[in-house]
């Protein structure tokens, strides 16, 4: 769940199919002259605005090697942590409570800065208490301030085993006008042969307009919530989270994953759509900040080339754009992509299932060393409830700007990142053992410039921050720099 944010009022357009223009959307690579580049290093560095939250002068005391939590003090993180997440938001509908959320952080600072070696204890620690508070998947409906969320379920594991579990949400299609709208559609779809491969199956049903479905401001949110509960209540394995979706819910395969790409390992849609900007029948090119940032999402879709309904001309050039991203890789950008000839609005014969061989056993890549951002702070159809997405795997940005894109690399001894559109003031870059050594004084510099001198400290407050984005026990960091 994120932490506090700010809403932006934007006006509402047409559903998706009658978007004749984006906003002036970015390239699926855009250049920009004013590109700044930073870069971590263990080379050299001196004092200036980028800081560490904690150990800000050049002569940080190292962490104590090989100290032990000890009863006492693992007493009083325990009751910390169960407060912390008995005060965090239930749902992605909800905001954190300022007052109660300076309080909790500001008990937690007295723990700081931590001896590293209580960092694998804590994670334990600060993941039993998450689980321990909010709400559950209990087959009940989720009450929000929008209305009551409800879905399905299917091969639901038995929380002790669960994290032998993935979770497949499944994203139903249909519009106002027929009878695809329905969870017990997508379950229809999507439910057999989960359990064979270890996986669950969650299929929400979507609130608000049809028209706009998984893309919507409320969708996304009621999705998200739904994602948590899924981890929290059976203590899934978040590497392998998966989506998939026919229609609308294709759609939503491509974008769902494309705003919040850290949570996914693969995505399957099925005869949708990736918004388009047109020039008539032509489409000059797809939505910003989606594509991009599928750089660890292998997309498997698939549409037929006779689909009057949702024009196939999109998956189309969205496995190009794809395959043009990738370039020369070998595992990045993956797009597996089929155009079934004479098919229309249809799920392809033996699907989902005879695509689960090849999905459902990926991993998801949880922090990957090298990162591609592109933003959009208020994609189609645009909304004044839209959720801002400030967080991206291991950075985060108070202010994202539309079509801000950041590229960011952890080297043995640096990370090196260059963003567009964007100051670099409001960044946080997390860390966590193994992406930099963080056993040695740390140098930050931007745009070639040192800034910055000196040795990373462990943070109970970075690690309850972390894991309170998203509840996933796979990315809790325990070092942060802020600019």
């Amino acid at each position: 769940m994120p932490l506090p944010r700010a809403q932006r009022a934007v006006p509402r357009i047409r559903p998706v199919e009658r978007i004749a223009l984006l906003r002036d959307p970015g390239l699926v690579r855009p250049r920009n002259s004013l590109a700044l580049s930073l870069s971590f290093s263990l080379l050299a560095l001196s004092p200036a605005s980028a800081r560490p939250v904690q150990g800000r002068g050049t002569e940080a005391r190292p962490a104590p090697k090989g100290e032990k939590l000890d009863a006492a003090k693992r007493k009083a993180i325990e009751t910390l942590a169960k407060e912390w997440f008995a005060a965090r938001p239930a749902t992605a509908f909800d905001e954190w409570d300022a007052a109660k959320l300076a309080a909790l952080k500001g008990k937690a600072k007295a723990f700081d800065p931590l001896p590293a070696s209580w960092v694998p204890d804590l994670r334990a620690i600060l993941w039993t208490a998450a689980r321990a508070h909010g709400p559950k998947l209990d087959g009940k409906p989720i009450e929000t301030r929008v209305g009551k969320i409800t879905y399905d379920l299917s091969d639901a594991p038995d929380p002790k085993r669960g994290s032998q579990f993935g979770l497949l949400l499944g994203l139903h299609g249909g519009d106002n006008n027929d009878k695809e709208g329905s969870k017990g559609v997508a379950k229809s779809q999507f439910a057999a042969d989960l359990g064979k491969h270890k996986c669950m199956g969650l299929f929400p049903q979507a609130l608000g307009d049809f028209g706009d479905a998984w893309n919507s401001a409320l969708n996304e949110r009621s999705v998200l919530t739904l994602v948590e509960m899924a981890k929290r209540t059976f203590d899934i394995d978040p590497d392998r989270i998966f989506v998939g979706g026919f229609s609308n819910g294709g759609s939503g395969s491509y974008f769902l994953p494309g705003r919040h790409p850290y949570l996914f390992a693969a995505a399957m849609p099925f005869n949708g759509i990736v918004f388009p900007e047109r020039d008539g029948d032509v489409i000059k090119r797809l939505h910003h900040g989606l594509l991009p940032n599928l750089r660890y999402v292998p997309v498997f879709s698939s549409t037929g080339d006779d689909d009057r309904h949702c024009n196939p001309d999109t998956f189309v050039r969205a496995d190009a754009d794809l395959k043009q991203l990738r370039g020369e890789k070998t595992d990045e950008y993956e797009s597996y992509f089929t155009l079934r000839k004479g098919d229309g609005h249809i799920m392809p014969k033996g699907e989902p299932q005879a695509s689960y061989g090849k999905v459902l056993p990926r991993k998801r890549k949880a922090i990957p060393k090298a990162l591609t951002w592109e933003c959009t702070v208020a994609p189609q159809p645009t909304s004044s409830d839209r959720l801002v997405a400030r967080d991206f795997y291991w950075l985060r940005c108070e202010a994202p700007t539309e079509k801000m894109r950041v590229e960011a690399e952890a080297l043995e001894h640096s990370v090196q990142i260059k963003i567009e559109r964007h100051d670099p003031a409001g960044f946080t870059i997390y860390l966590t053992e193994g992406m930099v050594d963080v056993t040695e004084d740390v140098r930050l510099y931007v745009n070639n410039e040192q800034k910055w001198k000196g040795r990373l400290e462990a943070s109970l407050v970075t690690m309850l921050e972390t894991l309170s984005r998203n509840l996933d026990r796979q990315q809790i960091f325990e070092y942060r720099i802020e600019l």
